[in-house]
């Protein structure tokens, strides 16, 4: 059995069944497409396990051993996984987490655990209806062993176990292929995919060019004046917010808060003492230790100038 550093490795020679909801951006992706960059390029290392996937990883036995007593069949794991299609591109990888064989046909079985609060995206046992994300794992699966259709087994919340049924899809599959190819030679290239988020942009662009300013067009002004109207709002819930607590401050007093009638704690108002270094004074007593702790960092800042700022 593969270890988790050699199961990590293993995961940077391509593009896997977990990776391609994160591509293609499907609600319920774990990951964004720049991290899923990152991770292939060795930019960052991979996380360790989370108990999720700890847990998933402990009762997938199990869940396979549902999936053979329900459906009557044999399912089989290891290293001994079926042949992939020949027509199929290099960097498209997986490991199953088992199959089965029917009508001749080998057949992907993926094993899950979802936790009670997401029961209610899971249809009924039978059906096609599962979380989108893991319609494009297994679609991923089907690909790879040909297959006509996937089996999707879970435990939920481990209170039931339910199992689906998804056909084989050639167009999402095509479209799979065309983003993955995609995907795929920007990690060849090195080129990072468009960020995401915000936090994500000042990953791809840490660095700026002194002096070097961008023509603004009407999309720019646009956005400019939105998130000046924005910042606006903002501070006006912000002083409403402030008159509100110093109302409640005024009544409250030397009460620790307030309680409703039946005894539920409706907010607190305590005192927090908090112990921190006074680097102001160390810098004065003791330069040369101070020096010897600073550290200096940088970051790109979003300042988006008011209408009546000067620039």
């Amino acid at each position: 059995m593969q270890t988790r550093e050699q199961f990590l490795a293993e995961r940077r020679k391509g593009i896997g069944g977990s990776d391609m909801p994160s591509i293609l951006k499907v609600p319920g992706a774990f990951l964004t497409p720049l991290e899923v960059w990152q991770s292939k390029v060795g930019a960052v290392l991979d996380d360790d396990e989370t108990y999720q996937q700890k847990r998933g990883t402990f009762l997938e036995p199990f869940v396979l051993r549902c999936f053979e007593e329900q459906r009557g069949v044999t399912v089989m794991r290891g290293d001994n996984t079926p042949p992939r299609p020949a027509a199929l591109p290099s960097w498209w990888i997986g490991s199953l987490d088992a199959w089965v064989v029917e009508d001749g046909k080998v057949i992907p079985v993926e094993a899950k655990t979802a936790s009670w609060r997401k029961m209610k995206l899971w249809g009924e046992t039978g059906t096609d209806q599962v979380p989108l994300a893991y319609v494009v794992q297994v679609m991923h699966y089907i690909a790879l062993c040909d297959a006509p259709y996937g089996y999707v087994a879970v435990d939920l919340g481990g209170d039931e176990f339910r199992f689906y049924k998804v056909m084989r899809d050639q167009a999402v599959i095509d479209l799979m292929l065309a983003e993955g190819a995609k995907f795929w030679q920007l990690v060849q290239d090195g080129t990072p995919p468009e960020p995401t988020t915000s936090s994500e942009a000042n990953i791809v662009w840490a660095n700026h060019e002194p002096g070097e300013y961008l023509v603004a067009d009407g999309q720019i002004r646009a956005l400019v004046r939105a998130i000046n109207e924005h910042k606006a709002e903002e501070k006006a819930h912000a002083e409403l917010r402030e008159k509100m607590e110093l109302e409640l401050k005024k009544l409250t007093q030397d009460r620790e808060g307030a309680k409703d009638q039946d005894g539920t704690v409706l907010y607190t108002w305590k005192t927090q003492e908090s112990t921190r270094i006074d680097t102001t004074a160390l810098k004065k007593a003791m330069p040369e230790v101070a020096e010897q702790f600073q550290k200096t960092s940088s970051t790109r800042v979003l300042r988006v100038k008011d209408q009546k700022e000067e620039a």
